[in-house]
């Protein structure tokens, strides 16, 4: 049994047991679970809410945006997916919009979040790469970055963030590998708590409470929601709550994504008669691929443990969505809730080298997992993975669904190109809510609903060199900077070459130019038969890109 995790009653009492009001059974011989294809889903009923009263559309509608973690354009099977189930989203999907061409923020984590909260593309946007890794300096939102929650909260709106946050620091945690017990506080320099009073995080300008959000209950930095499916701690708002079933991450009691999800399931409870929003971060799949089992592939023949483990990871983010879409049904607000369910790139080959085991505490390499990635196409057909500017790194599932409100054939807006930074425009066009002036992104809002049916505008995108993967080759190592520009069928990467100057001249560039409809897979570069379309397109990531810092404009407006 997997429970939720309740905050104490006591703020003074930092340690908490464990309730069984709601359980999400990831194991083995669920009663009653449903079945696809003969396969259990645990956690899947088959019969509809008894009871519901169904409340109707209005124009201050319910917002709900999960967000999965490095798992690929075709990992779904609304996306073709033939091996690994998600019946879930796979009926969302045919009930709403499942986006064809849907971009995240980046072809990594801490980027693509930014982008995703802030509605800015990584040519003006605060984090633009995941450095991070190499400086230990964790990735971090300023004042003036405003994400979605400020902009609904001002409208009147309860917000909630459950799951991984990634963006600002956290005195307590302790990498795995440090040569200190799991929660033994380690103050750090600009850490979020006071000195000597580590089980308290009193607000970082980049933590979620100072960000918008009324409620948040999940972790903050992004190595520990990387680590921590059996965290010894979790963050509740801005106290540090222990998990003593997970101390010492040897218990496997807590399995924080149900955590995560179970308190989501509160908060929509505690708010169902006024407009919410609520954010949720999930880690699956990044690796490692811990589970709490690995149903329903337990029986798999001629799968590893590790492929096992990472089909589960996938099926999870399936079933917890199922929870949040039926606890909707459940209070009666599906037909005024909108749902938002992607990720934040494409799938890893980290896995290959970090990813399994199933010791909580360690990493050990999980090579047959990634090659499942190619085995299972989880990115569809696209090229490359995470880290590439190529459309395996960049394009990410995107199901919209909403009953009351989402058009029936979504296949009409299904293929237009859209990214991360249209999210936080779109969420406000919903609410009805004013918003910065100088995001990035634009409202899809009316393509979504069926006013109308998109249209063709650029997308930008860059990745500053780092040290991380070299993926793809040595036009698209991680040691390269590269600008991106999509517009209708034709995508453009422009690669510098021995330099990180995107003001350097056109000769110290390598350009490649391909016609998305006819060649997904970006195999045949077209750039020397379109000059034209390359000029513009280079003016356009030109115009696109401004250096750090990036000034914005003052948010809320003065009244």
């Amino acid at each position: 049994m997997h429970p939720r995790i309740d905050a104490p009653a006591d703020p003074r009492d930092h340690r908490t047991g464990v309730t069984r009001r709601r359980v999400l059974s990831a194991a083995a011989g669920v009663a009653g679970a449903a079945a696809v294809g003969g396969i259990p889903i645990p956690g899947m009923s088959t019969a509809s809410p008894a009871g519901a009263t169904r409340r109707p559309a209005g124009d201050r509608p319910n917002i709900v945006v999960v967000l999965a973690d490095d798992t690929g354009w075709g990992a779904f099977g609304a996306y073709g997916q033939q091996h690994v189930v998600s019946p879930n989203l796979d009926e969302m999907a045919h009930e709403g919009i499942a986006f064809t061409e849907a971009y995240a923020g980046a072809p990594i984590c801490a980027p693509s979040r930014c982008s995703l909260l802030t509605g800015m593309h990584t040519g003006h946007a605060r984090v633009r790469d995941n450095n991070f890794t190499v400086t230990g300096d964790e990735p971090t939102l300023l004042p003036e970055d405003t994400t979605f929650a400020q902009v609904l909260k001002r409208a009147g709106y309860a917000t909630g963030a459950f799951g991984k946050w990634g963006f600002g620091p956290d005195d307590c945690y302790v990498p795995i590998g440090a040569g200190v017990a799991p929660g033994v506080a380690v103050p750090s320099e600009g850490g979020g708590g006071p000195v000597g009073d580590l089980d308290q995080n009193v607000g970082h300008d980049s933590h979620p409470l100072q960000k918008g959000f009324d409620e948040f209950y999940g972790l903050v930095r992004h190595h520990h929601a990387t680590e921590g499916y059996w965290p010894s701690y979790l963050w509740d708002g801005n106290q540090r709550v222990i998990i003593e079933e997970n101390e010492g991450g040897e218990a496997q009691e807590v399995y924080a994504p149900t955590a995560y999800v179970e308190r989501c399931l509160d908060f929509i409870e505690d708010n169902a008669d006024s407009p919410f929003v609520a954010y949720v971060g999930l880690q699956n799949a990044h690796w490692p691929n811990h589970v709490p089992s690995t149903e329903p592939y337990s029986d798999r023949i001629g799968w590893t443990e590790e492929m096992k483990r990472y089909a589960a990871q996938i099926t999870l983010i399936d079933t917890y969505t199922g929870m949040i879409r039926d606890k909707l049904v459940e209070l009666g607000l599906d037909d005024n809730t909108i749902v938002f369910v992607s990720s934040d790139n494409g799938p890893t080959e980290e896995r290959a080298a970090v990813g399994g085991g199933d010791d909580p505490r360690h990493t050990t390499p999980s090579v047959d997992s990634a090659v499942a990635d190619i085995a299972w196409d989880m990115t569809g057909g696209l090229r490359a993975k995470k880290h590439s500017m190529y459309d395996g790194g960049l394009r990410v599932p995107m199901i919209v669904w909403g009953p009351g409100l989402v058009r029936r054939d979504g296949t009409t807006v299904g293929a237009v190109p859209w990214q991360f930074a249209d999210v936080l425009p779109t969420l406000a066009d919903f609410a009805g809510a004013e918003m910065p002036g100088d995001v990035d992104g634009v409202s899809i809002k009316d393509w979504i609903t069926g006013e109308s049916d998109g249209e063709v505008r650029p997308l930008y995108f860059e990745r500053p060199p780092y040290a991380g993967l070299n993926v793809d080759g040595k036009q698209n190592a991680s040691n390269t900077y590269v600008q991106v520009v999509r517009e209708g069928k034709w995508k453009m990467l422009r690669y510098a070459v021995g330099h990180t100057d995107p003001n350097a001249p056109d000769e110290q560039w390598d350009v490649e130019l391909f016609d998305m409809a006819a060649d997904r897979g970006e195999t045949t570069n077209l750039a020397l038969l379109n000059p034209d379309v390359v000029a513009r397109m280079v003016a356009t990531a030109r115009a696109s890109h401004a250096p750090q810092p990036y000034a914005r404009e003052p948010w809320p407006p003065a009244s």
